[in-house]
């Protein structure tokens, strides 16, 4: 959708052939999603500890976070499940990936601060994990050290959550690398992040 963008068809111009060819290889496994089914049903009335856990990540081409509920209850199990995500299409300007990081951290602070008021639950314990070691540190700096653009971010961040409660994560290991760039629906029944 970018690439249509920057070429700036009008509305009853034909697609050229490429992006044709592009758009029928995204179509096509679309009707996969039917079967697509991802619990998110919590159990919280036997629930010992219930810990909230989010992941941010972004692309050139994207950027998101997700959050899960993380319970042990009291027979002694543990269950995990998808609470909500949120994504954003990258903008069309040149813009870098720490710059991304960045927005998507802003995304995360947001969405769980938005998370933790709507369920009115007390967590035991929240986490909140980026890929991004440049942003990771800027968000434990105090916020008048940095650039303005970049302090103004992490000024939203920090009066959001706890600046302690973010922590690194590899991208092969973190759910939200899933939102930032894409999976095929016929792919994702099966993947084991989500």
């Amino acid at each position: 959708m970018q690439e249509l963008w920057r070429l700036k068809l009008d509305w009853n111009d034909s697609l050229p052939v490429h992006f044709e060819t592009q758009w029928k290889r995204f179509v096509k496994p679309l009707s996969a999603i039917k079967n697509l089914n991802i619990p998110r049903y919590i159990l919280l009335y036997d629930a010992l500890r219930i810990k909230l856990r989010g992941y941010c990540d972004s692309s050139l081409r994207a950027y998101g976070a997700a959050i899960y509920v993380k319970c042990l209850h009291n027979s002694g199990t543990v269950s995990t499940n998808l609470l909500c995500s949120k994504s954003r299409i990258a903008p069309l300007k040149s813009i870098t990936i720490p710059w991304l990081e960045l927005c998507v951290a802003v995304l995360l602070a947001k969405l769980i601060r938005k998370t933790i008021k709507s369920m009115k639950i007390l967590f035991n314990d929240i986490v909140l994990w980026i890929d991004s070691t440049i942003v990771l540190s800027c968000i434990k700096k105090e916020p008048s050290v940095l650039k303005p653009i970049v302090k103004n971010g992490v000024s939203v961040i920090q009066h959001l959550t706890e600046v302690s409660s973010w922590k690194h994560v590899q991208s092969q290991e973190s759910p939200a690398d899933i939102i930032s760039r894409g999976i095929d629906p016929d792919k994702i029944q099966d993947c084991v992040l989500w």
